[in-house]
């Protein structure tokens, strides 16, 4: 099932979508709200963007929880239960009455970043896996990763625990609770590519920008702050751009920013926990201020799920808590005023640490571990491929030799300070001290973000992953996160100062035009290309997806498919897994690759049954794999030998290439 914007079904499933939000998120998450009585320090509008985002956490992990214990009815059950909440709700309502006010002093500016993230996110991913006549593109990312994860969402609509779909049953140790949540749409019967395009990217858009603005607003209780903040999220980009474009006259500054920027739908897992972890921050702040003992309870059905929608967010919020923790703990233990309520909180943050690390454990099946090699990524952004600082190592080498420390301590400085602006540019300005800032924030923000910023600098420029290698530009994605709420408070303070008022503006102006250039320039980048309609990457033409049709047609869920070893357009992604929902043999070598997955055994296996040159052989072959059918593009025939070639027997053919059933006769 796949429809383009001019088809009835592509609107009918995304009234479906937000109907199913409704019950399944929005609800349950009001609900929770009024049952520990949040109302006293929070606004309804804080409440609108924080109870489907609670719902989402909650029902993900209770699906999980009904997969491990084999009890896959739950998403039914909790539906019914939901839809009664709806319900009952309603009719409470309409005999009292609706009552929603939001300031309209908020109401415009809110309304306004919505629409202009909206804008600024949707066109990296929103045009993916939309049909046309000439069939349907997946642009950038989506391609690879996107259908890949795609693959993950069709299996886990299926069955549980999630298998890899590309590699035979090899069980899938990778974060995926965000395939888990988009494959409950799936099973009530909306399409997985436009709930992964479409219409859960819009989704995370409107309510993650809602969230940053509502808590920062709340925790503040300054609008400039809270539109500020915003839009730095909004902006993120990086001073390596610029200065990379200044020094070398080109764009060549390769490190992602899928911190908040237009691109951050380039990796929907991050993009999904990053919405989390701005409502678990919200939920704790309202317990600091509130004192209420009942908010301490939202924080484990936030943080839990974080395990697997992306541990990186939970290693933040967990590091913040437990520094202001600490500190608060050693400030009333110096007083001797250590009170219940300190206790309690510490009890929860342990019973979050614990239940997020047996999670892991109980997932988890291959090991990754850090690797600690001084400047690793200090000394990547200086290589020939990026800023191409090669007198920096010559001097570096000469200093060795000489064993002079002083000089080589000055040149691994200037090289850090280099990096630094490089990857934070101008969010550094986030770390300048500011009184009005502070105590906008408050004491436990401040523990909470400040150190974080370091400790992540620290892990992501100077370790490697075993899994991913230079993946730990993900610690400084975190970093850069906490850097965009220290600077948006900064700058309101700066925009609302009096002395002299036109200076603090100025300076405002200028952070957000060398904050925003990279950002519109990938934004710019994605509209130009996913209108180009010369653009073939990514491209699968309408006889194909007419192929991969009758190959569905033609099999069931859990039979597997072999293709040509050679074929890119399957070794570069999931497209069979991705697109009707088959499991592959040996497709998407790529991801695989950079998963740090060993899959050369399997490879070679494949290669010699190609090189078979007798047709009965090659078929008996493929069926020991456990296969059960052949998809060949018609640029894969040449690949096969002679005799196998002149027996196919297809039992589908048209202009893409043919399906190949191994249960028939050659």
């Amino acid at each position: 099932m796949i429809y383009g914007l001019a088809d009835w079904q592509f609107w009918l499933n995304g009234f479906y979508f937000i109907f199913l939000a409704t019950v399944l998120f929005f609800v349950p998450g009001w609900w929770l709200l009024n049952l520990i009585r949040v109302n006293q320090k929070i606004s309804r509008a804080t409440k609108l963007f924080l109870c489907p985002v609670l719902g989402l956490s909650i029902f993900t992990l209770l699906i999980w929880l009904g997969g491990t214990l084999g009890f896959y009815q739950i998403l039914y059950v909790y539906l019914v239960a939901a839809f009664g909440l709806t319900v009952y709700y309603g009719i409470k309502k309409w005999r009292t009455g609706w009552r929603f006010s939001l300031s309209k002093k908020n109401l415009l500016p809110l309304f306004l970043l919505i629409i202009f993230g909206l804008g600024l996110q949707m066109p990296a991913i929103f045009t993916s896996g939309l049909r046309s006549s000439e069939g349907v593109r997946f642009f950038f990312t989506n391609n690879q990763d996107g259908l890949m994860h795609l693959g993950f969402i069709n299996a886990l609509a299926e069955d549980f625990p999630p298998l890899r779909p590309e590699v035979n049953d090899y069980l899938y140790d990778y974060h995926y609770f965000s395939d888990l949540l988009m494959a409950q749409f799936v099973r009530l019967g909306v399409p997985a590519i436009n709930v992964f395009c479409q219409y859960l990217p819009i989704f995370i858009s409107i309510f993650t920008t809602g969230l940053v603005y509502q808590a920062v607003f709340f925790v503040t209780k300054k609008r400039s702050a809270a539109v500020l903040t915003t839009l730095v999220f909004l902006l993120a980009g990086d001073g390596g751009w610029l200065l990379n474009i200044f020094l070398q006259g080109g764009n060549g500054w390769a490190m992602a920013s899928f911190d908040n920027g237009a691109d951050q739908f380039l990796n929907m897992p991050f993009a999904v926990a990053k919405l989390i972890f701005v409502a678990a921050w919200l939920s704790l702040n309202y317990f600091w201020q509130s004192k209420n003992q009942k908010a301490l309870f939202l924080l484990p059905l936030l943080l839990i799920p974080l395990t697997l929608f992306k541990v990186y967010w939970l290693f933040f919020f967990i590091g913040g808590w437990g520094i202001t923790l600490a500190v608060r703990w050693f400030q009333t233990w110096r007083k001797k005023q250590i009170g219940s309520l300190l206790i309690k909180e510490s009890l929860i943050a342990g019973v979050v640490l614990f239940c997020s690390w047996f999670l892991l454990q109980s997932i988890v099946t291959t090991g990754d571990s850090l690797h600690f090699i001084p400047q690793v990524w200090p000394r990547e952004i200086a290589a020939a491929h990026h800023l191409n600082w090669q007198n920096w190592f010559l001097r570096e080498q000469v200093f060795l030799e000489a064993q002079n420390q002083p000089r080589l301590i000055l040149e691994n400085a200037k090289l850090l300070l280099a990096a630094l602006i490089f990857v934070f540019g101008v969010r550094l300005f986030g770390l300048l001290p500011n009184k009005k800032a502070r105590s906008l924030l408050h004491s436990e923000n401040i523990w909470f973000f400040y150190p974080s910023f370091f400790v992540w600098t620290f892990f992501g420029f100077n370790f490697l992953q075993e899994k991913g290698g230079f993946n730990t530009f993900n610690f400084l994605i975190l970093a850069a996160t906490a850097l965009s709420f220290l600077l948006g408070v900064k700058l309101a303070v700066w925009w609302d100062s009096k002395k002299p008022a036109y200076l603090g503006k100025l300076a405002v102006v200028v952070i957000f035009l060398l904050l925003a250039p990279r950002t519109f320039y990938n934004w710019w980048n994605y509209v130009q290309t996913t209108a180009a309609p010369d653009f073939t990457v990514g491209l699968y033409e309408t006889d194909f997806l007419e192929l991969l049709l009758q190959a569905k047609k033609s099999t069931r869920y859990g039979d597997l498919f072999v293709v040509a070893p050679k074929n890119e357009r399957f070794t570069q992604a999931s497209v069979i897994p991705g697109l009707i929902g088959r499991k592959t043999y040996l497709s998407n070598q790529f991801i695989l690759e950079t998963h740090n997955y060993d899959f050369s055994a399997q490879a070679e296996k494949l290669k010699t049954i190609w090189q078979e040159n007798d047709p009965i052989a090659w078929q008996e072959q493929l069926r020991d794999l456990g296969a059960v059918a052949v998809i060949l593009e018609t640029s894969d025939l040449e690949s096969l030998t002679p005799p196998v070639r002149e027996n196919l027997q297809p039992s589908f053919s048209n202009k893409a290439g043919m399906l190949i059933l191994l249960d028939s006769e050659l």
